[in-house]
């Protein structure tokens, strides 16, 4: 039998309303942990946010555009463009994609930014290969912004 078993809050999150709330304004402190030398993401964080991305991501098939875009902005809220630049971006094109669909002209501005912030010159050394996985999911994107 397990006793005393408790769950942390990651530094700098606290719980308000029912979410996670960023408390610190410091992204260091947000989104990474470890030792200055060797400092890595908060795996928590990251994974908060991948799950947004996915309920984002089944209501934009699902034709819930505004949903959708609801579930994207909560995960830009665990993704900072500094530590995971690709991602960062590729939600955003995704945003962009449902606010063309729902027909504001918001969405247009922000697929440009999204599209222009992807290009492979842009993206850190560190998040190369995350880049890199995500390519033909960016480039499907892109090739359906031309409805």
């Amino acid at each position: 039998m397990i006793k005393d078993f408790e769950i942390k809050l990651p530094k700098g999150w606290e719980i308000i309303k029912d979410h996670l709330t960023p408390i610190s304004s410091d992204p260091e402190v947000l989104y990474l942990y470890g030792n200055p030398e060797k400092l890595k993401l908060k795996t928590s964080i990251y994974f908060l946010a991948r799950v947004f991305q996915e309920f984002g991501t089944i209501h934009h098939r699902l034709d819930d555009y505004e949903l959708s875009n609801q579930y994207y902005e909560e995960s830009m809220t665990y993704i900072n463009e500094g530590y995971s630049y690709s991602r960062y971006h590729l939600i955003n094109l995704l945003r962009g994609i449902n606010y063309k669909k729902i027909n504001t002209k918001k969405g247009d501005e922000i697929i440009k930014v999204s599209i222009d912030k992807l290009k492979l010159e842009l993206i850190p050394e560190h998040d190369k290969s995350v880049y890199h996985r995500v390519k033909t999911q960016i480039d499907k994107l892109i090739q359906s912004t031309k409805f």
